[in-house]
């Protein structure tokens, strides 16, 4: 059977990148289909089943469920289900700044096909979150039907503030569900803080990190910022520049801490020290003879 991929220009009003709906009748997605954005479910009322690969799962009222591009799903709804639905390109996150860095991690877990970042067919919220996401989705469908200056910038903010909801909801089903596992990961991120003091100055990536854990990216990473509130590359960027910030005032050239910090390009040093610091090398060095 022909599984029809979908894309975004499907709805004649989307924008290049974004396309928000309320769905309240007709059989929207009842044939196993894919399409090439993201997607998220929120209910409103009634119920419907999502179906993904071999899972199932019942939504009501406050559930949502987010599909990556390229996953094989489809629902099959009670008569009086009412859904929005929002629909985004990858692009669209990748205009998040770093203060939606979960939102964007959790995006980029889903999209590469992380072991435990699989599609989640069912997440649900805490009720007051649920009552926050709701009116979320309630302001987007507005400044996407009425386009008011801004509306393009404001859409994507309210987008990552869902996403966000979504994401640390997941995280926090997969701790409840993987008490065991997450007392060992923790052991392991620990060891991890403790490896990125003592080898800073070597090559660290977070991927190799990951593999060893034998975690996924984004459950690695949300371990990681729970237990430090930084993230991996955040922290070992930290440690780096903070034994720079030592071998500067003791004289040493910009040019050789760079190198014994473990950056790979002077440039990725010299950003990474003037946006922790404050100043560039050579002017923390210079004011500290």
């Amino acid at each position: 059977m022909d599984i029809r991929n979908f894309v975004l220009s499907y709805y004649s009003n989307s924008t290049k990148d974004f396309h928000i709906h309320l769905v309240d009748s007709g059989g929207a997605a009842q044939t196993p289909h894919t399409h090439a954005y993201f997607q998220i479910y929120f209910m409103l009322h009634g119920s419907l089943t999502h179906f993904v690969g071999e899972s199932a799962a019942r939504l009501t009222h406050g559930d949502m469920t987010i599909v990556p591009p390229g996953t094989p799903h489809h629902i099959e709804r009670s008569p009086d289900a009412v859904f929005y639905s929002l629909s985004f390109m990858p692009e669209l996150f990748s205009a998040f700044g770093e203060q939606f860095r979960l939102a964007k991690d959790f995006l980029n877990g889903l999209q590469n096909g992380d072991e435990n970042a699989a599609v989640r067919a069912r997440i649900s919220l805490p009720p007051e979150e649920a009552f926050h996401a709701e009116e979320l989705f309630a302001h987007t469908l507005q400044e996407f039907e009425k386009k008011p200056l801004g509306y393009a910038e404001t859409i994507r903010a309210y987008t990552a503030l869902v996403v966000t909801l979504l994401a640390r909801a997941c995280f926090e089903k997969e701790r409840e569900a993987m008490p065991d596992r997450l007392e060992g990961g923790n052991r392991f991120v620990m060891h991890c803080v403790q490896y990125v003091e003592s080898n800073f100055s070597e090559p660290i990536s977070l991927e190799e990190i990951c593999r060893r854990s034998a975690m996924s990216r984004t459950d690695f990473c949300a371990r990681f910022r729970a237990l430090t509130g930084q993230t991996f590359n955040g922290y070992l960027n930290a440690c780096r520049v903070k034994k720079a910030a030592e071998w500067l005032r003791e004289g040493r050239s910009v040019s050789v801490v760079s190198d014994l910090c473990g950056y790979r390009t002077f440039s990725t040093f010299y950003r990474n020290f003037k946006k922790i610091m404050g100043v560039s090398p050579r002017e923390y060095r210079a004011e500290a003879q």
